[in-house]
């Protein structure tokens, strides 16, 4: 880190610059527990990139309004209308 907000190195992994979460956390998480919060970020990242080049290009949503639980879309039905079935590659 650079001290800079975003930080050089952030900038260049396009990624969200955090540098105050860092901190040494209270909570102990399960094996495996990290490794799945970065996948989803990598998901999330993709389809917020996706969504906006879509807009960029003027596109509208495809169908109709994916399903909805306790009032917000789901995220996984979202990915799947955008297409983003794997960012590992």
């Amino acid at each position: 880190c650079d001290g800079h907000k975003p930080c050089a190195k952030c900038r260049n992994d396009n990624a969200l610059c955090c540098v105050t979460a860092l901190r040494t956390p209270k909570t102990v998480f399960p094996p495996g527990y990290t490794e799945l919060v970065e996948r989803q970020n990598k998901y999330l990242v993709s389809a917020l990139i996706t969504l906006y080049r879509r807009l960029l290009l003027g596109q509208s949503w495809d169908g109709a309004p994916v399903q909805e639980a306790n009032g917000f879309p789901l995220v996984h039905d979202i990915l799947e209308r955008l297409e983003i079935n794997t960012v590992d590659e």
